[in-house]
């Protein structure tokens, strides 16, 4: 099965993505394509109120989400995630 992310691409299994929505930026790693999904495992997950990061909300403690694929761009991964 393959999903096509934000760009027109084809999501990467084990490559880093990113979304936001109003208020909330999310950064994981893809894991598995589902019949119209992408599982993420969460790395960054940050709520914003009225523009500054918020307290509240989900944090970073891992887990997996499940997202519309055209939802996806490709986030770069750092010298920390490869280590």
């Amino acid at each position: 099965m393959t999903a096509i992310d934000a760009l027109g691409k084809e999501v990467v299994l084990g490559s880093q993505y990113g979304y936001s929505t109003k208020n909330h930026v999310v950064v994981g790693t893809a894991e598995k394509v589902n019949k119209s999904t992408v599982s993420i495992r969460v790395k960054i997950s940050q709520k914003y109120l009225y523009g500054e990061p918020s307290d509240s909300g989900w944090g970073t403690h891992a887990r997996v989400v499940a997202v519309y694929p055209f939802h996806l761009f490709p986030v770069q991964d750092t010298e920390e995630d490869k280590s």
